[in-house]
């Protein structure tokens, strides 16, 4: 929390003229001159954050996945995460994204290594689409996350391991 004083100190000229029933003379001029005046404003900064999994990468694993099943739904892994923000009020609107770069295949999905293999984000169990943004309200159960594996129907997938990159983002709204 930052306080910042301001002073503000004015000083002005106000000059009046009326002119009466058309006539090209001055009926009336009025000079009024003001002093100084000075106040003061306070204004409190609050740079409210959120520490993501104490700063720490977020790593997940698949282990074996067979690739003619990877459709069907079964490789999808939890996201072992923490959230602390600073001084949330009680149910605080928060938002999280995953942010990369989608598949060549589907660009709601994030790329992998693997060509023709992507990655579906969730939240509590519903998929969204990489880069869009998900609210919540910040309580002592944090959404769960998770990613599902999704295969290209038109294209193949080479055996072997496969890595993925995205940057999770949490902010208030």
């Amino acid at each position: 929390m930052k306080q910042q004083k301001l002073h503000i100190k004015s000083k002005s000229v106000v000059v009046l003229a009326l002119m009466v029933l058309g006539l090209s003379t001055w009926s009336s001029l009025s000079y009024a001159i003001s002093d100084s005046v000075s106040f003061d404003v306070k204004v409190t900064v609050v740079a409210k954050t959120c520490i993501v999994n104490d700063n720490n990468p977020i790593n997940v694993e698949f282990n074996d996945v067979i690739i003619s099943k990877i459709n069907d739904g079964i490789y999808e892994q939890n996201i072992p995460y923490t959230l602390d923000c600073d001084e949330p009020a009680a149910g605080q609107g928060l938002r999280l994204q995953f942010q990369g770069t989608g598949a060549s295949f589907n660009t709601n999905l994030l790329q992998t290594s693997e060509r023709d293999l992507g990655l579906q984000f969730k939240k509590d169990g519903t998929p969204f689409n990489l880069n869009s943004w998900q609210t919540f309200s910040y309580t002592n159960t944090l959404p769960a996350l998770s990613v599902l594996a999704v295969a290209s129907t038109s294209g193949g997938i080479d055996d072997g391991d496969f890595t993925a990159t995205a940057t999770f983002n949490v902010e208030y709204q």
